[in-house]
């Protein structure tokens, strides 16, 4: 909602321009590239899951094993030494 041209959060401006926009918000970044893996990534597993298991029927603590050991694979890489130790040898 807005009144004259101004939102009712205070301090916050009115609508903008999409230069102006650009400008507040500056040049896309690294974060914009880490997002984007993100959402390839996402995708592809996406395409190439889908058709495998489209007409399969999984039990629940198969998929809550999977899942856990996925978010444990995920925790642990990002540690700083495990990076490294990928890095070193890559």
């Amino acid at each position: 909602m807005t009144r004259r041209g101004r939102a009712l959060t205070p301090g916050a401006r009115g609508p903008v321009r999409s230069s102006e926009a650009q400008a507040w918000v500056g040049e896309p970044g690294v974060y914009l590239g880490l997002e984007g893996l993100r959402l390839v990534t996402w995708l592809g597993s996406w395409i190439i899951l889908h058709p495998l298991l489209r007409k399969r029927e999984i039990e629940g603590m198969t998929l809550l094993v999977v899942f856990l050991a996925g978010m444990a694979l995920a925790a642990l890489l990002l540690r700083p030494p495990v990076i490294h130790l990928i890095l070193r040898t890559a």
